[in-house]
């Protein structure tokens, strides 16, 4: 019997969408795995499964097998393990075995492949090794129990996930589960930061959003239900600190700056390769902005056309201070700050504004100035 190990949080965390998508993929592996060693589904538990098998040392490796082909999706697997008859009728199983591998189940620990005596002695002379659990009550079960973990030497047993997540805190919203799939492996092989969660539509954005608390939120366009740019605008202001990257696959002016004007610190496009991706994550992370190069393309040809001299009206732009424009200019060029510190011969902490989304505003106020 197989169980995942905090079920109930994991679906907290990731969101009703992803969960089900999750499920999905346990479901998959289980029946994958079950036909490698021959065993049989008799049964699932919504978060876990039932199987029979001819031999208990094919029940342990095929335990640890789903196991091991689980942790790439984040989810944590148990399996508690037992010998004996049961019976099925109507299609459900039943027999005291059964509640004895429930119970076993209910005291493993996250990673841990837990058996009773009864199986660690039929598979004696099967090259397995366990270490004792000591001895147990299994409610509503006769007398005393010693349980049996699977030692596997080399590696870690059991795998506790840290406390708090390493590096940037991120929250994936987008409607295609192939792409949210593909953009947290890229996050998290590049070691970007960890993917708290992910949602499929911006009402489920906002309350993730809510939820986890994330640093950096990689935002899609045209989301159904509610849009990426009414989502930003809410979860912006439930927490103005969090920093938010659209990734669209439209690069029209008004996107971008329909975008940054709810409060993105980022705009890429989804054409954006992997390390551009990373490095935006990054930079709006520090409080820089990034921008498509179709965006940079627009503010410079718009200094190029303003440098040409003639007669205009007054613009917002023009409130800026020569050396605000300079610096203007240069991140439009997709610099970051260290790199105009750097050009300009100024102090990194005279380029960043206090108020981290400043200098976006300053680009945004200049392309709307048109």
């Amino acid at each position: 019997m197989t169980d995942i190990v905090d079920s109930t949080k994991l679906a907290a965390r990731v969101g009703d969408a992803r969960w089900r998508e999750l499920l999905d993929e346990h479901d998959a592996v289980v029946r994958a795995q079950l036909g490698r060693e021959r065993g049989r589904l008799i049964d699932t538990t919504g978060d876990g499964a039932i199987a029979t098998f001819d031999s208990p040392a094919r029940a342990i490796r095929c335990a640890c097998a789903i196991r091991d082909a689980l942790l790439p999706f984040g989810i944590d697997m148990r399996a508690g393990l037992h010998t004996g008859e049961i019976d099925i009728t109507d299609g459900s199983p039943r027999g005291i075995a059964l509640h004895i591998a429930s119970r076993i189940v209910d005291l493993a620990q996250a990673s841990e492949v837990l058996v009773s005596q009864t199986v660690k002695d039929l598979v004696t002379g099967a090259k397995l090794s366990f270490r004792t659990r000591g001895t147990h009550s299994l409610r509503g079960v006769p007398g005393k129990w010693h349980l049996y973990a699977l030692s596997e030497p080399g590696r870690r047993e059991p795998r506790k996930p840290p406390a708090k997540p390493r590096g940037i805190s991120l929250l994936i919203v987008d409607d295609h589960p192939i792409w949210r799939q593909s953009l947290r492996q890229v996050i998290e092989v590049k070691k970007a930061g960890a993917v708290l969660g992910e949602a499929s539509d911006g009402g489920e954005a906002i309350e993730l959003a809510r939820r986890l608390k994330p640093e950096v939120v990689v935002m899609d366009m045209d989301l159904p239900k509610t849009n990426g740019i009414e989502a930003t605008k809410e979860i912006l202001n439930a927490q103005p600190d969090v920093k938010v990257l659209f990734l669209s696959a439209s690069d029209t002016r008004e996107k971008v700056l329909d975008a940054v004007e709810a409060g993105a610190s980022g705009y890429l496009l989804k054409t954006a390769e992997p390390d551009e991706i990373v490095d935006a994550v990054r930079r709006i992370h520090a409080g820089e902005a990034v921008f498509a190069p179709s965006l940079a393309g627009a503010v410079l040809d718009e200094f190029r056309r303003l440098s040409a001299g003639g007669p205009r009206k007054r613009k917002p732009i023009d409130a800026l201070s020569a050396r605000e424009t300079e610096v203007l200019k240069l991140m439009a060029e997709g610099r970051s700050n260290q790199a105009i510190s750097d050009h300009l011969h100024l102090a990194r902490k005279t380029v960043e504004a206090p108020d981290d989304h400043r200098r976006v505003l300053a680009v945004v106020t200049y392309l709307r100035s048109v």
